[in-house]
């Protein structure tokens, strides 16, 4: 799971959650916990928001200033899911969204990397060939003018 999106691998994780048949509150403190030792923005973010959404404060506003839709989704179904509302379809939907944009991410890396891979072969092997080529020639040329 490393090199995976932070956002993508929570939702796993709280999808394992849903598995082991735990509620929301403790599937979403469960992934957080199980990823103590990681100190990134997203984990810390979400840290932030669930402590709010415990202490019942208003986070709409938190919600609205969030950047990335994926986020924003995770936040309101996380935010219906303490209030106990059904959020398992929604969940499922946003993992397989995710799971999307994942794949389109790695074709779109994969498709750039014919471009990426010509900056070595420019740079490094084709003077390298000319050298090779040209070498004889020069060296021939350079001999004649003695």
């Amino acid at each position: 799971m490393d090199g995976m999106s932070p956002l993508l691998r929570f939702v796993y994780q709280l999808e394992a959650g849903f598995r082991r048949f735990q509620d929301l509150r403790a599937a979403v403190l469960d992934a957080l916990e199980h990823r103590a030792d990681e100190e990134s923005p997203f984990r810390s973010e979400l840290l932030r928001f669930v402590g709010r959404v415990e202490s019942r404060e208003d986070v709409r506003g938190l919600i609205e200033r969030t950047a990335s839709p994926y986020r924003r989704a995770l936040y309101l179904i996380i935010l219906d899911g303490f209030n106990g509302q059904p959020v398992f379809e929604r969940l499922s939907e946003l993992k397989a969204d995710l799971e999307d944009q994942a794949e389109l991410d790695i074709e779109s890396h994969i498709d750039r990397l014919p471009l990426l891979m010509l900056a070595p072969l420019l740079l490094l092997q084709f003077p390298a060939f000319l050298i090779l080529l040209l070498g004889p020639i020069a060296s021939h040329f350079l001999e004649a003018l003695k």
